[in-house]
């Protein structure tokens, strides 16, 4: 069981994974650095993601654009989207709910917030981790 996370500033994703490492040291992360590079992964990958979480704004293919192709392909469109994200436009949250996200999340500054930001998403989608 694993969450794939897209997102393009490093420090970002260090910040999540000590998060995911607390929260629920049990699942596993995969990195992606943006859109396009997910969107590679989920079509080699033999096992799929348990949750896919993506900020907006990144190179080469947006989390936008990567949610409006993930939600296209049949083979990949159940799986849950959380957006993560410092970006809070109207019309970008409204754009991403258009596109089926699952939940829509103002990225917290600090690791412990960030921590029960999960807790929260996961008990959301399965009534916790254990």
């Amino acid at each position: 069981m694993y969450i794939l996370y897209l997102e393009d500033d490093s420090d970002d994703r260090e910040f999540f994974r000590l998060a995911l490492n607390e929260t629920a040291p049990m699942i596993g992360l995969v990195l992606a650095g943006n859109g396009r590079e997910a969107l590679n992964f989920l079509a080699a990958a033999t096992e799929l993601p348990v949750y896919i979480y993506t900020d907006i704004n990144m190179p080469l293919m947006s989390g936008l654009e990567f949610l409006r192709l993930l939600r296209e392909d049949k083979r990949i469109n159940h799986i849950r989207v959380i957006v993560l994200t410092t970006s809070a436009y109207d019309l970008q949250v409204a754009e991403a709910r258009a596109l089926g996200v699952d939940d829509f999340i103002i990225k917290p500054n600090d690791v412990f917030r960030l921590m029960d930001v999960l807790k929260e998403s996961f008990d959301k989608a399965i009534g916790g981790v254990e």
